[in-house]
């Protein structure tokens, strides 16, 4: 039995244990206090922002069970990975986000899910960037680079940075783990079709590395029989 297959069993194990512990839904109607309140977002003495857009995006929110709340102000703080939204005028963190089965910001879509590292089970925000059978999904995060600042010298930048990253999963059905960039996932997930999208990798003269590059062959891939 290969790595995802037995990766594959651990997520749905984990997914059916979920579903018993979070029976309860997000309201329709978020009511004060049902959500976390925001506050003191700023970092003192660090330039750069924590969101992955510092605007609020209409979007929707789908549940688990149908329903969806439309109309919403949105936006993504990727340093602490949580949705955020506003309600009359008021920051709210959404606190159950294992009841969303997705997240439409403006034509972008988002999903919350577990994912490996290294040997640990973690959960978060991802953007589907191509879908199918297989799905690529990119995971944004802040990096915090420390000052430069020389004092003896007075050169370089006194605060700290909040730089924007991401990072590339790959994703067919419960089973999400990360990009490497030798492509050796992609091909383990793609099975006997690996091959080919080698082949389609050297005739288009793609990059595994390659946001847009990986896009192409997701797509590609996921048009196999």
């Amino acid at each position: 039995m290969n790595k995802f297959a037995l990766v594959t069993i651990f997520f749905s194990i984990l997914l059916l244990k979920d579903i018993s512990l979070n029976a309860q839904n997000i309201k329709i109607k978020f009511p004060p206090g049902y959500n976390v309140i925001v506050q003191g977002e700023r970092i003192p003495g660090v330039t750069g922002s924590q969101y992955l857009s510092e605007e609020w995006t209409k979007g929707r929110i789908t549940l688990n069970d149908g329903n969806y709340i439309d109309s919403i102000d949105l936006r993504l703080n990727a340093y602490k990975n949580e949705m955020h939204y506003l309600d009359k005028g008021i920051e709210y963190s959404i606190s159950t986000p294992k009841n969303i089965k997705e997240i439409i910001i403006s034509n972008r879509k988002f999903i919350y899910s577990p994912y490996i590292e290294g040997s640990t089970i973690l959960y978060s925000y991802f953007e589907v960037l191509a879908e199918g059978k297989t799905d690529l999904l990119a995971l944004h995060y802040i990096i915090r680079k420390p000052s430069s600042y020389n004092q003896a010298l007075d050169y370089g930048e006194k605060n700290d940075r909040l730089v924007l990253s991401e990072k590339y999963f790959i994703r067919r059905g419960n089973t999400v783990i990360e990009h490497d960039k030798k492509g050796k996932n992609l091909m383990e997930l793609a099975g006997i079709k690996g091959d080919q999208i080698k082949t389609k990798i050297k005739e288009d003269n793609l990059s595994l590395k390659k946001k847009e590059d990986l896009i192409k062959l997701v797509t590609y891939a996921n048009t196999l029989n």
